[in-house]
């Protein structure tokens, strides 16, 4: 379902509907991951401060695990 692919959906299964409109977002660019975007979503509160980083894929879906790096692969040519 395309709604599972959203980062609204993520944030609100994690967090919570409520607690939406009170939480700290912004764009990370980790080196490892290249051109792949990363949020960074915190929740405020002093006493239960939560940090969760979503990474989103290649397909488009978000998840809150990193996608598979690309390793470089040899290529050999015949000759």
């Amino acid at each position: 379902m395309f709604e599972e692919r959203s980062l609204r959906f993520h944030v609100e299964k994690w967090f919570g509907r409520t607690a939406i409109s009170s939480l700290e977002v912004s764009r990370v660019r980790p080196a490892k991951l290249g051109p792949n975007r990363c949020v960074q979503v915190v929740s405020p509160q002093s006493e239960n401060r939560v940090t969760i980083f979503f990474f989103q894929h290649g397909d488009g879906r978000w998840s809150v695990f990193p996608p598979p790096t690309r390793r470089a692969t040899p290529t050999f040519a015949n000759r």
